[in-house]
């Protein structure tokens, strides 16, 4: 398996599953001794304060004290949530990372919990529950397998559902589950320890569960007793964990760390950081054994106003910037961001990655916040999810200027991660055109699935043929250089049997689909709506675009792209800031713009930004459908342009700003078209 130890960019690595997560237990460390643990909040605003079914209030019942007793002893990393439903799309990041269990998604793990062993009900009322992976060997944050912790209700019920007589004991080891075929390839056995169901796939990191000490071993009963009252815990094992410590020289450098004799130096000046931040109460503690914790509280939801005042503390740029500046900044700040009702803060060792949606296929649009005088710091996030990719359209506006950021992103991270943070780091802030992204995407990823095409693990081979055949026609130039050079027949066999499987594709649709470009279906009148909407005191001209006859497509990979209402297209101009919602994310601006929303959502895009005098070049946008292989140009000087083109497998936006800055025009692969 890959092992996730080596640290070039350890931000993007093992601390994003801190930021994928508002309240996670992280446990790193090394060994049998290697450990830490993160929780999270009380299941948001809403979730805390709603009685369940019965009545009950859900903000006291968390058993993060047996998850101690449950996790053993030489757990890599672990996750408690307080509540369940959240642990779904929290974790998926999680599972991504860990060879061996790329198919398993959390949501089909908890249809399992749900359905099959109808624990539904009694995991809501206890109110937590953890997913943690079992290490192995001496080698730092490498993963093994995942284990899935849920309390046990009424074990009647448990014992029915896992056909157990009622004169059989309890059982202590591992249950099979293969003979329930609809989740065996989700949940494949189970055990019980102590008051907990626990779930895997795989047998060994189980039985290492159940034969290993717990954590609670390894952990002080102090600790554990206040981290069962924190909403947030980020617990770090840093004795004896060279990797570790070089990762908090490097990005925390300013902070005389991790040497054990400077520990009073190290908790005065982390105290120093949550003294800073006045809308946060912390406190940190640190032992003998040199292990580092913080415990962070919620004081009440972070107002605009206090991040306006802590203008000096927030980042200017996208956290991908390497720049030893940044890095400094990014060791000393709070990063902040909006989710629905609450604003999830995650320490500022975190460089935040893409997050999950409640939707395991779709992303919610993301906003990250910079006070009014900073330059506008926004990422839009629209995703795809073609067959075992993901795609993600992501757009930066700056003070100013404009600039467009795309990424792909592949499900299988654990193989891609080193590709994906290379094609990352390449599409910083500002720095992005076409031939650069193709660039990256050609060294980084592509170059990572050829390289495995001929790896001694025939899963493996499978995997990138499969992942290679999807992007086939983008790469199709590269496929072939690579069949004609490569001395390993195994690779040009797979290279070989992937072109031919493009070149009969290809001959299918010219016969099904004459007219290749996707937009002929739809070339039948738009209907353009353009006013000014007054919601919230906030003037916005919008352009709203609707396709007149939407069934006149058979292109259901609109659908998968967009949603079901894909033939919606809103244009929304607002200050220097200029942004295109399509399908779904409509009735997301609808809310954030509905009355009564400053309560229930609150978001930067009416009065947090820097408010400028609208102009009436606005009215003058133009939406064009251009073909993949025009030269889009500003047809005024003066005058904005969006064109958006669909073809040949590929998306192309390009933005044109009034100011005379274009940007770039970005390009957007899209596998399986």
């Amino acid at each position: 398996m890959r092992p996730l130890n080596t640290f070039a960019r350890p931000n993007q690595r093992i601390m994003a599953a801190m930021s994928v997560a508002l309240g996670i237990v992280l446990a790193v460390g090394s060994s049998a001794r290697a450990a830490a643990q993160q929780s999270d909040t009380p299941a948001s605003n809403e979730a805390s304060d709603r009685p369940d079914e019965q009545g009950e209030s859900l903000a006291g019942d968390s058993h993060l004290d047996e998850l101690w007793q449950v996790l053993p002893a030489d757990t890599q990393v672990a996750i408690a949530i307080g509540n369940v439903d959240r642990l779904k799309r929290r974790a998926q990041w999680l599972v991504e990372q860990t060879d061996g269990i790329h198919d398993v998604e959390i949501e089909q793990a908890y249809q399992f919990v749900v359905s099959y062993f109808n624990l539904g009900r009694t995991v809501s009322k206890q109110g937590s529950a953890a997913l943690f992976a079992v290490g192995q060997g001496d080698e730092a944050f490498r993963l093994e397998s995942l284990v899935l912790a849920v309390p046990i209700g009424d074990r009647d019920v448990l014992r029915e559902q896992l056909r157990l007589n009622e004169d059989e004991p309890w059982p202590d080891t591992i249950i099979p589950l293969g003979r329930n075929p609809v989740f065996s390839e989700t949940v494949r056995f189970a055990a019980i320890k102590g008051e907990h169901l626990l779930l895997s796939i795989e047998e060994k990191p189980l039985a290492t569960t159940l034969e290993q000490p717990s954590l609670a071993t390894r952990v002080a009963e102090s600790t554990r007793a206040t981290a069962s009252d924190d909403d947030l815990l980020v617990y770090l094992r840093l004795a004896e964990n060279d990797e570790l410590s070089d990762w908090f020289h490097e990005y925390l450098n300013d902070w005389p760390f991790p040497d054990s004799q400077d520990s009073e130096a190290v908790k005065a000046e982390a105290t120093k950081l949550f003294e800073e931040i006045d809308h946060l109460t912390g406190s940190v503690a640190i032992d003998a054994g040199v292990n580092l914790t913080f415990q962070v509280g919620f004081a009440g939801e972070v107002s605009r106003e206090w991040l306006a005042r802590h203008d000096a503390t927030l980042p200017r740029e996208l956290p991908f910037r390497t720049d030893a500046a940044a890095q400094q900044r990014m060791a000393r700040i709070l990063v902040a961001r909006y989710d629905n009702t609450t604003l999830p803060l995650a320490l500022s060792l975190v460089a935040p990655m893409f997050r999950p949606h409640q939707n395991a296929s779709r992303f919610p649009i993301e906003q990250w916040l910079a006070p009014a005088a900073s330059p506008v710091f926004r990422e839009i996030n629209r995703p795809v999810e073609l067959s075992e990719f993901n795609l993600y359209r992501a757009s930066v506006a700056g003070s100013g200027r404009w600039a467009a950021r795309m990424s792909l992103y592949s499900s299988d991270a654990t193989a891609h991660l080193a590709e994906i943070q290379q094609l990352a780091q390449l599409v910083e802030y500002g720095r992005l055109d076409a031939d650069a992204f193709r660039a990256a995407v050609d060294e980084g990823l592509v170059s990572g699935l050829i390289e495995q095409l001929g790896s001694t693990e025939f899963d493996r081979r499978e995997q990138a043929t499969t992942r290679l055949a999807l992007i086939a026609r983008q790469i199709s130039g590269r496929l072939r250089e690579v069949a004609g050079t490569t001395d390993d027949l195994e690779v040009q066999y797979r290279v070989e049997s992937i072109l031919e499987g493009l070149a009969e594709r290809d001959r299918l649709l010219r016969e099904s689909q004459p007219e290749r470009n996707p937009w002929s279906a739809i070339a039948g009148d738009f209907e353009f709506h353009v006013g000014a909407e007054e919601r919230q005191g906030v003037s916005l001209d919008v352009l709203a675009v609707e396709i007149a006859d939407p069934s006149a497509t058979n292109d259901d990979w609109l659908v998968a792209f967009f949603g079901d209402d894909w033939n919606r297209w809103r244009i929304r101009a607002d200050g220097e800031r200029l942004d295109l919602f399509v399908g779904s994310d409509i009735a997301w601006l609808e809310s954030q713009l509905a009355p009564g929303s400053e309560d229930s959502s609150p978001t930067p895009s009416r009065d947090h930004f820097e408010r400028r005098a609208m102009s009436p070049r606005w009215a003058d946008l133009e939406f064009s459908v251009s073909d993949w292989n025009s030269d889009a140009t500003p047809r005024h000087a003066e005058r904005t342009h969006i064109g958006v083109s669909f073809g040949e497998s590929a998306i192309r936006t390009d933005i044109y700003v009034p100011t005379k800055e274009i940007s770039s025009a970005a390009t957007l692969f899209a596998p399986g078209f």
